[in-house]
């Protein structure tokens, strides 16, 4: 489980491969993947329509669609996901990043 999860999202993610993460919820959703696009991290929010069908750019999560992470660091990336329009959280959150200034931190290196 991330450190200090939105009390309303708690989020869990899940190593899929070395370029890619599995993001859901703590009822076991799926809610969307973050993948390692050049030197970031970008969230990429999935929905599923009333039969099951993949929407990307959907879900519980779409406000954070495209959201980029210059670092790895679980907890922040959480908190900033966790964050949900009009709920106030005690999260830290991450200031907008700049791509001309980011340099990757990936897991297991």
């Amino acid at each position: 489980m991330c450190a200090k999860p939105n009390p309303l999202t708690r989020l869990a993610l899940v190593r899929v491969n070395e370029q890619v993460f599995a993001v859901h919820t703590a009822q076991g959703e799926h809610v969307g993947n973050l993948k390692r696009v050049g030197a970031l991290w970008k969230f990429k929010a999935v929905g599923y329509d009333d039969g099951g069908a993949v929407m990307p750019g959907h879900g519980p999560l779409t406000d954070q669609h495209n959201m980029a992470f210059a670092t790895w660091d679980e907890a922040h990336i959480c908190a900033q996901l966790a964050q949900l329009p009009n709920v106030s959280s005690e999260s830290e959150s991450l200031d907008a990043i700049n791509p001309s200034r980011v340099k990757i931190n990936p897991p297991g290196r």
